[in-house]
């Protein structure tokens, strides 16, 4: 579902259908009230490509939110929260939650989107549960070479992640490298967290060991990454943000 002012439906129509017919393609989309310098919008997305062979049967949830909750967050967290119900060709039925967490700049923002989230997964008892994204915060032991100690809105938007793992009983699993990269300072935040449910071990990557290891192991991730560029651009082509 592509959530914009215009014909939604009829988009995610064309483009499911259309451009990516293999693919269950979602996005949801919120503008923010905030301008940068150079006062443009900003405009926050969320998308979520399912693989039809994997998951042949798809619908899109909502999150309900607090009565008390700002309009503009409540607004935005749309956009920034994307949750499907896939059923795999076994019958196996597993909720997907795509999440693009605010910054730890916005400690209200965060708080409300954990809030929004973790009533949700506490309502679905023993349901399968997947919550992936930018989560915009580390788990221990995921920052390095950070200054000690951390700067108060972050170690807050790291104790949040941990609040929530515990209020909703979930699991982590820690990425093996980082996600963002400062001048001296580099962190995880693209994180995956399940309930009722485990993903397989992850794999250690290996080192090449030749150069020419190196090139090819280059020129596979170049293909990796520009297939991805074009199914990106493909889609962003049918969707048009106001």
């Amino acid at each position: 579902m592509y959530e914009s002012p215009k014909d939604g439906k009829t988009l995610s129509k064309e483009i499911s259908n259309g451009c990516f017919p293999i693919y269950w393609v979602y996005i949801t989309t919120a503008q923010s009230p905030k301008k940068d310098r150079r006062d443009r919008t900003y405009v926050y997305s969320v998308l979520t490509a399912l693989h039809s062979a994997f998951f042949p049967k798809v619908t899109q949830m909502h999150c309900h939110h607090s009565k008390q909750m700002d309009s503009d967050t409540r607004r935005e967290i749309d956009g920034r929260l994307s949750i499907t119900q896939a059923q795999t060709p076994t019958g196996t039925t597993i909720h997907l939650i795509n999440m693009y967490q605010f910054t730890a700049a916005n400690p209200i923002g965060q708080t409300d989107m954990w809030t929004t989230t973790e009533n949700w997964i506490n309502k679905q008892k023993n349901n399968r549960i997947i919550l992936q994204g930018d989560l915009n915060c580390a788990h221990p032991g995921c920052r390095w070479d950070y200054a000690q100690p951390f700067n108060k809105d972050i170690g807050t938007a790291d104790n949040k992640l941990e609040h929530s793992i515990k209020n909703t009983s979930g699991h982590f699993y820690a990425k093996q490298e980082h996600s963002r990269k400062g001048k001296e300072c580099r962190a995880a935040l693209d994180h995956v967290l399940t309930w009722n449910y485990h993903l397989p071990p992850q794999t250690t990557r290996t080192l090449p060991k030749s150069l020419k290891e190196i090139k090819m192991a280059e020129a596979k991730l170049a293909a990796e990454i520009e297939i991805s560029r074009e199914f990106i651009k493909r889609l962003l082509d049918y969707c048009i943000i106001q």
